[in-house]
């Protein structure tokens, strides 16, 4: 059980970290990435790549995400930022799509289809737990992913640039009044939110194998997490991935044919909080006058 209980908060760990990336895109543009797990991806493939190269990898890791926080910039730089205010939110999300296609056509021409094993760069032992033994790789994707949650808290509470960055979601012009350039913590949110989600790619790099397609199911998951949560609670999107990573585990163990079904179950579960709350654990209903 205890084995169960890790793994599932390692996955689900994973997928907060993903749902999280894509609240601070939400709260930046207020639109949802598409793309979030193709950038995730293209991060894990240049970080394995400068491994493999003999970079040593604390400093291949920092280059990979430095990598993608720039080109997320970029992206908000020279598409987002044109179009915003001009199209409706529905189009700057089929532009993620479109961009969602490119990546994947990009990593699949430069890396192949062919599944590869990520550099062991945590180890390769386990230990023992209550009896049980647990992988080193599986407590440290853990770790790294509970401090990078909780950086990312701290930043959005106790920081004049994360406080600046939900002023101008909230209102642009007060922001702008009071000496916020919104553009400017916009262009901040996208970086900060590639490197979140360039931190869950490398994560998942080392509990799966490296392919193209490695991200598909965590990021509709990650979908799943920030419905759970609320879509602009970062906290909510972290809560929503935990509680979708123990589900997974526990009920694909121990309940008999469940297996299979951990995707559908983790669903049902979604299907179940947005009945009872549809706007989320976290979310801000509308107050609609009679």
């Amino acid at each position: 059980m205890i084995e169960q209980i890790i793994i599932g908060i390692a996955n689900g760990s994973v997928y907060a970290a993903l749902a999280l990336a894509l609240v601070l895109i939400y709260r930046a543009t207020g639109v949802v990435n598409f793309a979030q797990g193709e950038m995730a991806t293209l991060t894990a493939y240049l970080s394995y790549t400068l491994i493999i190269a003999g970079v040593p990898w604390p400093i291949a890791v920092i280059l990979a995400l430095a990598i993608s926080a720039a080109l997320s910039i970029a992206v908000f730089s020279l598409l987002i930022r044109r179009i915003r205010g001009r199209a409706k939110h529905m189009n700057i999300a089929i532009l993620t799509l479109a961009l969602f296609t490119f990546l994947a056509s990009v990593t699949l021409s430069l890396w192949t289809g062919i599944p590869k094993a990520f550099p062991p760069i945590f180890g390769s032992g386990s230990v023992e737990f209550g009896g049980v033994r647990i992988s080193i790789t599986v407590i440290v994707v853990l770790i790294i992913a509970v401090v990078t949650m909780a950086i990312v808290t701290i930043f959005f509470r106790f920081t004049k640039l994360g406080l600046g960055l939900q002023g101008a979601t909230s209102n642009e012009t007060a922001a702008r009044i009071v000496g916020i350039e919104p553009n400017r913590v916009y262009l901040v949110g996208w970086a900060l939110a590639a490197i979140v989600g360039g931190i869950a790619g490398i994560l998942s790099a080392n509990l799966l194998l490296l392919e193209p397609t490695m991200m598909v199911m965590p990021m509709i998951l990650a979908f799943a997490a920030m419905a759970v949560g609320g879509l602009s609670s970062p906290f909510g999107a972290v809560l929503g991935g935990l509680i979708l990573g123990l589900a997974q585990s526990i009920l694909g163990t121990y309940v008999d044919g469940a297996a299979a079904l951990r995707t559908p179950i983790a669903f049902l579960l979604l299907v179940l909080v947005l009945l009872i709350r549809p706007q989320g654990f976290f979310g801000r209903g509308k107050v609609v006058r009679p």
